[in-house]
């Protein structure tokens, strides 16, 4: 299996990596329950680990969300 999660998605977790079983153990900390990420006025907003509601990066086109500019 091949795949790639997003920092902002497993800072969520606290992760355990077994390499002889081949298992990774997640378990949710204290910011899983935080809103995730979210567009608004051409800004990517998000919470950090505080809490505290902070942009996160400039939308250069609020359609496409790959075209970020990081503050």
């Amino acid at each position: 299996m091949d795949g790639s999660i997003g920092i902002r998605l497993i800072s969520r977790y606290n992760f355990t990596i077994n390499p002889v079983k081949k298992e990774i153990h997640f378990v949710p900390n204290k910011t899983y329950h935080y809103p995730m990420d979210f567009v608004l006025g051409g800004y990517l907003m998000g919470y950090d680990t505080d809490g505290t509601l902070r942009i996160i990066a400039k939308v250069n086109n609020a359609l496409c969300l790959h075209k970020l500019t990081v503050l």
